[in-house]
C-alpha cells in the first residue's frame, strides 16, 4: 500500500510570510487564508461583537478598536508596558 499523502497540511514556511499583527503586542495573528488566531467573544445572544488577542488578552471590537487592555497586574498588561517603553 502507498503512504497517504497529506497535501492539505501546510508547512510553517508557507504561512509565515503573511502578517496580521496585534496592535498592542504585535503578535502575528495570521493563521491561513480562512483562519485567524483571534479569539472571538460570543455574547449571550450568540453574536460575535468583539475579539481578543491570544497573546496579550487585549479585547477589540470588530473594527479593531481597543475595548479593554488588561491592567499592569496581569501578565498581559506587561506587553502594553513594554510596548510603551520602546
Amino acid at each position: 500500500m502507498d503512504k497517504p499523502k497529506f497535501l492539505h497540511i501546510k508547512k510553517k514556511s508557507d504561512i509565515s510570510n503573511k502578517i496580521d499583527p496585534c496592535i498592542v503586542c504585535e503578535t502575528n495573528l495570521y493563521y491561513d487564508e480562512q483562519s485567524s488566531k483571534r479569539i472571538g467573544v460570543i455574547e449571550k445572544n450568540g453574536d460575535i461583537e468583539s475579539w481578543k488577542c491570544p497573546s496579550c488578552g487585549t479585547e477589540f471590537d470588530l473594527d479593531d478598536n481597543i475595548l479593554f487592555i488588561y491592567g499592569s497586574d496581569e501578565i498581559s498588561g506587561l506587553a502594553w508596558k513594554q510596548k510603551m517603553q520602546d
